[in-house]
């Protein structure tokens, strides 16, 4: 390799990019060789050649981990555009080792006076967003003036075309992961052509310059299992099921790595016909409201019998990484939940005004409260509590009905199309049937 590196340095304009890859060890057998030019003028040459490479080792900048590539084809035929000195090396296939990546590599790159260009295809087990990451921050500091010598363009324009089985990007694994990269007048273009996110097709773009990231994100799902798509994600089965549909357009612009805490958009879900199963915040709710006087163990066990719905809707924008519903109904066989307030996975929070309204025990109410039946006449009943704290496991609250306010309200009247009032049963350890609960209303 070091018979021919000097051939790579001659190039002027790129000779800075080589000077970053080392060849540690390695062996390169060449053949056919027909090579015309100036022997003091190698970025003259013109070269038609065919080549092997074996257990070749690549240190550089780029990364801390070393390029290795255990064997590879190749050819190098000089340009027939006539004037020029161009000369296209072809890989005809490759197979190599970036960390714990394995990649089959196919393509060309044209080296020339005026830099380089190139086209890839890679195939990969597994790619992670660092790799990516890598590559952004080593072309940026290329073309940032504080790094080098004087300030240039970055000499390289080209395509990398990749295919993984897995692509992983934090703690989101897409399965498979299709992107094409594009380099070009000193930007990074990756424009991912086919991901799927357990289920969810999540097509999206990210632009790079040097001042800042721009990511475009439009992720769908069409009748999806829900429980497939929880299992895929959080590892953990029997929490959820119904089939599920999905639509958003996400976008973020920074010059930081925490792009999530900029990213903003919309969001719709919607699910129907399935249950719910061990979800904390369900549990906490109907644990407090079979404690009360007027519920005492008329509600569902989330854990062992699950909580029917006809439906989930949820449709709300996210900003600056928070998903602020706008609209949250939970049309369950038993009662209905509304929400409302935001739900926070980047920084792990989240605060809600809960709304539960428990249609099909308005009679039980009303038979064992008689003063039920004067204050509401017929009114749909609902019960306020406020959900805050790690989405994990939440604090649960029982509101007063004077802390409910118009939006939560106007939604669940919505809903039903019915008059709605709210009241507060108080808790109560006393298991007498006979006790009367006290009730605060209020109708906004």
């Amino acid at each position: 390799m070091e018979e021919i590196y000097p051939w790579f340095l001659s190039y002027k304009n790129t000779a800075a990019i080589f000077k970053d890859f080392k060849i540690a060890q390695g062996i390169t057998t060449l053949s056919d060789i027909n090579l015309n030019g100036p022997v003091s003028s190698p970025m003259n040459w013109r070269i038609n050649m065919k080549g092997n490479l074996e257990n070749v080792l690549v240190n550089s900048s780029l990364s801390p981990d070393p390029i290795s590539v255990a064997d590879g084809k190749f050819y190098v035929t000089e340009s027939t555009i006539p004037g020029t000195v161009k000369n296209n090396f072809i890989i005809e296939s490759a197979n190599l080792t970036w960390g714990n990546s394995r990649f089959t590599s196919e393509g060309s790159i044209i080296f020339s006076e005026e830099g380089l260009w190139f086209y890839t295809e890679l195939s990969a087990d597994e790619i992670g967003w660092g790799r990516v990451d890598q590559i952004i921050e080593y072309v940026n500091k290329k073309k940032d003036p504080r790094h080098d010598e004087k300030p240039r363009t970055f000499p390289v324009d080209g395509v990398f075309r990749i295919k993984s089985d897995y692509f992983t990007w934090g703690d989101l694994t897409f399965n498979p992961a299709y992107a094409d990269i594009f380099v070009r007048d000193n930007k990074v273009f990756i424009d991912f052509t086919k991901a799927n996110l357990c289920g969810i097709s999540v097509t999206r773009s990210i632009k790079i310059s040097s001042t800042k990231v721009e990511l475009y994100l439009y992720p769908v799902a069409e009748n999806r299992q829900l429980d497939q798509t929880v299992m895929c994600h959080w590892g953990k089965n029997q929490l959820v099921t119904g089939n599920y549909n999905l639509s958003g357009k996400l976008f973020a612009m920074s010059n930081s790595k925490e792009i999530g805490k900029v990213l903003n958009g919309k969001l719709k879900f919607n699910a129907k016909d399935g249950r719910i199963y061990r979800y904390g915040v369900l549990a906490k709710i109907f644990a407090l409201l079979n404690i009360t006087e007027i519920f005492r163990g008329k509600l569902p066990d989330v854990v062992k019998k699950g909580f029917a719905y006809n439906s989930i809707k949820a449709d709300g924008d996210i900003e600056n990484g928070k998903f602020m519903f706008k609209e949250f109904v939970i049309d369950g066989a038993s009662m209905t939940i509304v929400c409302e307030g935001y739900i926070d996975l980047v920084r792990d929070e989240m605060d809600l005004v809960v709304l539960v309204a428990p249609f099909k025990t308005v009679d039980y109410i009303i038979k064992h409260i008689p003063l039920v039946n004067h204050i509401f006449g017929g009114k749909l009943v609902s019960i306020p509590f406020r959900v805050k704290g790690n989405p994990a496991d939440p604090d649960v609250i029982p509101l007063s009905p004077t802390a409910i306010g118009a939006g939560i309200f106007g939604l669940l009247k919505r809903t039903f199309t019915l008059p709605v009032a709210i009241f507060q049963p108080l808790l109560s350890d006393k298991k007498d049937k006979g006790t009367e609960s006290v009730i605060e209303q209020i109708e906004p």
